[in-house]
C-alpha cells in the first residue's frame, strides 16, 4: 500500500493519510511477504514526474569520503575494523558490474524497514 502523493515542495512532500498499522514484528509471516512483494513491485513501476537518475553511487561515495575524513578519536580501532579501503573497492566493483547490466532506474524506498511498511486496517 502506498499513500497518494498530494504535493511536493522543497525539502519534502505531502501524502494522504491511510488508516494503517506497521507490519513490524510480523514481517516474517508467510502471509505478509507476498503482499510486500506485490506492493514493492508496484512501487518500482511508478512513473513519477521529474528527473530520474541513480543516486546510489553518489551517496555511497559521499558517505565513504566523510567516513575517511573524520577524526574517529577513541573509536579509531573500531572504524579501522570496518576496512574503509575494502569498502571503497567493493563500491568500485559494484559500480563496474552494474554498468554492465541493463537495468532501469526506478523509484525506490531507500529506508524499507518493517516499521515503514504499512498494512491497511480498513479492509
Amino acid at each position: 500500500m502506498s499513500p497518494q502523493l498530494i504535493a511536493t515542495f522543497t525539502g519534502g512532500r505531502l501524502e494522504e493519510f491511510i488508516e494503517s498499522t506497521s507490519v513490524y514484528g510480523r514481517i516474517q509471516e508467510p502471509a505478509i511477504q507476498p503482499k510486500i512483494a506485490v506492493n514493492l513491485a508496484q512501487f518500482h513501476q511508478l512513473d513519477l514526474p521529474g528527473k530520474c537518475a541513480p543516486v546510489l553511487f553518489p551517496r555511497l561515495e559521499n558517505w565513504l569520503q566523510v567516513a575517511q575524513r573524520m577524526d574517529w578519536g577513541d573509536r579509531a580501532a573500531r572504524i579501522a575494523a570496518l576496512n574503509l579501503p575494502g569498502i571503497a573497492q567493493e563500491i568500485a566493483s559494484l559500480k563496474t558490474r552494474l554498468a554492465e547490466v541493463e537495468s532501469p532506474v526506478v523509484f525506490a524506498h531507500n529506508d524499507l524497514l518493517g516499521a515503514n511498511i504499512l498494512e491497511d486496517i480498513t479492509g
